[in-house]
Parts: C-alpha cells; structure tokens; sequence
C-alpha cells in the first residue's frame, strides 16, 4: 500500500474557523485530497497550541512581535524543526518571510502558492525582496491564482517556466444565501476579503468615487478605517457570515 502523502503549510495565520482566502484555499485542498495529510504552521498571540478542524491539523506557535512585517518568533523554529521530520512536502504561502526562510533549512521538496506581491516598506522591504527573489529559485512549483499575475508581477516573470495557474474558486458543497441585514441597491459591485494594505482598496475606492457605481464591501481588518464612513453608493458590511457571503456573491 502506498504512503500517505504528508504536506506541510506555512503561512502567518490560520483562524479557527477559516475566514480568509489563504486559510480557505488550504481548508479546500484538505477536503478535496482525502489520501493526503495536510499540517498547517502558523502563528498565533497566545501561547503554542494544536487543534483539529476535521482532517485538517494547525499548529500555532507564539511571537513578540513585528519588525516591519517580519515576526520575531524563536519558538517557530523549533516547531518546525519537529514538525519536518514526518512531511514529505513544505508548501510555503507567500508572502511570508518566516515560512521562505524555514523552506531554505531544509532539503524537503517545496512549492509555493504566491499571493501577493510586496511593495513598500524601504530598506526593509528591499530586503525581503531578495530574500524571496532566492527562496523562489528553490521552489519546484510556483502556484499562481491567474495567468495575468504571472505577467504583471516583476517577482514572478523569471520564473514563468515553474509558474502554474490554479484559479481560486468555491466549494461546491454551499450554504443556504441569507441576505444581510442592511438594506443593499439591487444592482452592485461587490469585495469580499480582509482589508488589508496589499488589497488595493484605495484603487477601488478611487474608481467608485469617479463612476458613481454602487459598491458592496465584506470584510474587516487593518485598513477599515478606509471604509467607515458608509454612503448610499459605498456599504461596508464588516464580517459576513458564509451564508450572507454566498447571498452576495449571487447578486452581485
């Protein structure tokens, strides 16, 4: 009988239940490959834990805090040391400088879901840059969300030869659509996510300033204080539960 495939996640956060997209992309994998063993290592504010969210395991471990975007976390390393010996593939979700530079200590087979690029950040973000620049050389695999990202990102166009495009989709088994409690136009354009700086909500927000267009937006994180202020053609919903967001997703 063959063994199980053993695959190993990095990422920065793994909420439990899963609410953003990098969360929701590993938890569609953990449900579509029942012949696999998927762990995920992650970072967390409190101490280190492991829980089960059905077949899929998380480890969280603790850190102090940030420089810039690069968590300060000693006891990463030691769960990672742990959790390599019994995986057979490290999948490193990038941005994330912490699971980069784990994927380099060691000589395991690696791929990587790239999902965003980082821009700014100075000196800091130059560094990292370079940092990802070798990690990418090391990837097997490079697995991106469109064919256009391939050609737009100056990260990845040296690497188009190991790019795959593997769409972002939704599951097929869904919930019942529950309509929001805020009254919603019958006819809008619609974001789901967390707010964060990497998504271009300021992009957006200038388009819908300049159309006039009616813009539903769900989802909360750091960069909310862009979407406070609700008008009749600009909505922030805040979180959205998966029956509200399947409403939306139908109507929009």
């Amino acid at each position: 009988m063959a063994k199980e495939l053993r695959i190993l996640h990095l990422t920065r956060v793994f909420r439990d239940p899963p609410t953003g997209g990098v969360e929701q992309s590993i938890l569609s994998l953990c449900h579509a490959q029942s012949e696999v063993q998927h762990h995920v290592l992650c970072l967390s504010s409190g101490p280190k834990m492991q829980t089960q969210i059905g077949r899929l395991r998380v480890t969280r471990v603790g850190y102090w805090g940030s420089e810039k975007f690069f968590p300060l976390s000693p006891e990463w390393f030691q769960a990672f040391h742990s959790l390599i010996r019994e995986v057979d593939l490290i999948h490193v979700h990038s941005p994330f400088p912490l699971g980069e530079l784990s994927a380099a200590l060691t000589q395991r087979p690696k791929l990587c879901s790239y999902h965003a690029d980082v821009e700014g950040f100075g000196l800091a973000g130059r560094i990292y840059r370079v940092l990802l620049t070798q990690s990418l050389k090391t990837m097997q695999t490079i697995v991106v969300g469109s064919s256009h990202y391939i050609r737009s990102s100056t990260m990845l166009t040296p690497h188009v030869e190991r790019c795959i495009v593997i769409p972002y989709g939704l599951p097929i088994e869904t919930v019942k659509p529950v309509a929001p409690h805020q009254e919603l136009p019958e006819r809008f354009f619609l974001f789901v996510g967390s707010l964060r700086r990497y998504k271009g909500l300021p992009v957006l927000l200038a388009a819908q300033l300049q159309t006039g267009y009616p813009v539903v937006i769900a989802g909360d994180g750091e960069c909310r204080n862009l979407v406070e202020q609700r008008t009749d053609q600009l909505i922030w919903l805040g979180s959205v539960s998966e029956s509200e967001k399947q409403w939306l997703i139908e109507r929009c």
